[in-house]
């Protein structure tokens, strides 16, 4: 797995924390710096219900901004060697990454979209893989003979996604004519609740 620490001291000297109080006023203002790179309150929420959903291990929000700053790092390292993902690349990734959980990649991204997550976190997720990939060919590929096997296992243990399984539920809140302020607090407040580790089941009762 990518040793982050070794990575922000070397190519992320300039990361600093956002100030709390346009955290609080924007969900689009930064919630940390990695280089030239920013990494938004609303990117970073988005990431921790993608994993919510994914029902990857550990606290959401936490795993979420390790893998943002893995995400920009890797991007920076890209920069350097003139690498990117092409738009078939791109697509092809998101058909791999969606038929592990038996889907196309249109399907998985609705799933999603039922939970709250949008497409463009989807493809950002996958893009920085495919980008590492292309990383890891370019530095290794002249002097380590690396089969496509490995390389995906690699990843696949990295993002922890070997066993995805997708669930989603709908809750369906009645809006008043007058109320629908508090409506859409009160979905909020769901929501923050289930993505902080409450059951969707006491939430729906």
């Amino acid at each position: 797995m990518m040793n982050v620490t070794r990575w922000v001291m070397a190519a992320a000297v300039g990361m600093m924390l956002a100030g709390p109080v346009a955290a609080q006023d924007n969900p689009f203002s930064a919630r940390l710096y990695v280089g030239d790179k920013v990494i938004t309150n609303y990117e970073l929420q988005q990431r921790a219900l993608f994993l919510t959903l994914l029902r990857a291990p550990g606290d959401p929000e936490a795993q979420a901004l390790e893998a943002l700053i893995d995400d920009k790092l890797r991007i920076i390292e890209a920069e350097k060697f003139d690498l990117e993902v092409t738009p078939e690349q791109l697509q092809a990734g998101l058909e791999e990454f969606a038929g592990r959980a038996n889907l196309t990649a249109e399907q998985f991204v609705a799933a999603l979209a039922q939970g709250g997550v949008e497409a463009q976190t989807f493809r950002d997720f996958v893009e920085a893989g495919l980008i590492w990939r292309e990383i890891i060919r370019g530095k290794y590929g002249s002097t380590v003979t690396i089969t496509e096997a490995e390389v995906d296992r690699a990843l696949a243990g990295t993002a922890k996604e070997t066993a995805i399984r997708l669930l989603l539920s709908e809750l369906v809140l009645q809006v008043q004519p007058g109320a629908e302020a508090a409506t859409l607090a009160r979905a909020r407040e769901i929501r923050d609740g289930v993505i902080a580790g409450g059951s969707f089941a006491s939430a729906a009762r």
